[in-house]
């Protein structure tokens, strides 16, 4: 079982009106966060799953590492810095 587990919030709301997740590239980061995982070799020790809104839709895409950190405006370039966080949290030595 993976040691941490991470929550991507993929919700796609279809009012015109409302902000969401999927419409700020949660899909997109979600992709690049799993292959940094892997490049990483962190993909064995971190678990990414898809999950419901995590509240937050105006300041999106959201992750949620369970049990530590509630991440705003996850971007494809905040990925890296994220692989980092990871490493500290797995006890990985940094690259």
């Amino acid at each position: 079982m993976a040691a941490i587990r991470i929550l991507s919030c993929q919700t796609n709301r279809y009012s015109q009106y409302a902000d969401c997740c999927h419409r700020k590239g949660s899909a997109e980061t979600l992709t690049a966060l799993r292959s940094a995982l892997t490049e990483a070799g962190l993909d064995g020790q971190v678990r990414v799953e898809t999950g419901p809104c995590l509240g937050y839709c105006s300041v999106g895409p959201n992750l949620r590492i369970v049990g530590h950190d509630l991440l705003n405006g996850v971007t494809p370039d905040a990925v890296p810095a994220l692989i980092e966080r990871l490493r500290t949290l797995t006890g990985s030595p940094p690259r």
